[in-house]
């Protein structure tokens, strides 16, 4: 009978401030992330590693859902951030195809998706599809 509070609790802690009640929610925003950086890459007509890409802007939207949860992890999140951005051009474009462009609207895009808002992720994909549509 002790095994069941134990393994409660357990689940309790490990979700550092998050609740069962908010878990759709983010499975909505890590859906969001991913999907949002998918249509960008649609819109932007980039070609393959499409999945890797659309992983990586789910682990950045996954990261920035945790980093809200404290400073500690936040400051955490924000180096990890920092050596993404950081890495150089030549060898990430030969390595996993990732320009700059890429890069930083997929750490936008996952940042808003993180961040919880929706809305403001949906606005700038309409305005990122306006922008390549009449300007490029």
């Amino acid at each position: 009978m002790e095994f069941i509070p134990f393994v409660k609790n357990l689940l309790i802690d490990s979700l550092a401030g998050i609740s069962f009640r908010n878990l759709p929610f983010l499975i909505l925003q890590l859906i969001s992330g991913g999907m949002a950086v998918m249509i960008y890459l649609k819109i932007a007509g980039k070609k393959g590693g499409i999945a890797g890409k659309t992983a990586l802007g789910i682990a950045f939207t996954a990261l920035f859902i945790i980093a809200i949860t404290s400073v500690p992890l936040s400051i955490l999140a924000g180096f990890l951030v920092l050596a993404f951005v950081l890495r150089k051009t030549a060898e990430t474009t030969i390595s996993s195809g990732i320009d700059n462009e890429q890069r930083w609207v997929i750490l936008l895009l996952s940042y808003a998706a993180g961040s919880g808002h929706l809305v403001l992720l949906a606005l700038s994909l309409v305005v990122i599809y306006l922008f390549y549509r009449f300007i490029k």
